[in-house]
């Protein structure tokens, strides 16, 4: 019986006091990061300006072409497939780029033919993925076909 009554007789929840308002929490700025990620600087940009919204006007010329981030950096999809992406200066490699999807072959072709301009991007290389540098001197009739070639190869209608 003596359990009943121990169980019975908790203390009440203390009260804030009516005219104490409650403490505001600071607001965070950007979420806390720990761990090996705690002390990460993004390389600076090597942007070259006005390209990023030359490449956005043509891919925004694709039908249900949208942009949305991915790891860090613009990419753009065609039914929620991604066919290109920008890369600034991704883990300090020094390239500004613009990396499409390419057609088998396509690849190799355009790195064997002018590799000052284009490259096999890591992690997607194998894939046939091919990064064209956008701080060189390459035609954008060039940067369109590549884009347009990529679109279309995820299956996007136009």
């Amino acid at each position: 019986m003596a359990n009943a009554t121990a169980k019975a007789r908790k203390p009440a929840a203390k009260k804030p006091a009516a005219n104490k308002p409650a403490a505001k929490k600071p607001a965070k700025t950007q979420p806390a990061v720990s761990g090996r990620w705690a002390s990460y600087v993004r390389p600076p940009s090597l942007a070259v300006p006005g390209v990023y919204e030359k490449i956005q006007a043509l891919c925004a010329t694709f039908p249900d072409a949208t942009e949305r981030p991915s790891h860090g950096a613009p990419t753009f999809y065609a039914r929620a497939k991604p066919f290109a992406k920008i890369s600034d200066n991704h883990h300090a490699d020094g390239r500004f780029a613009l990396i499409v999807l390419a057609a088998p072959g396509v690849q190799r072709m355009l790195v064997d033919s002018d590799p000052d301009s284009y490259y096999e991007p890591p992690y997607v290389r194998h894939l046939g993925w091919v990064g064209v540098r956008l701080d060189r001197k390459v035609k954008w009739t060039s940067i369109a076909s590549l884009l347009e070639a990529a679109f279309r190869e995820v299956g996007g209608a136009g």
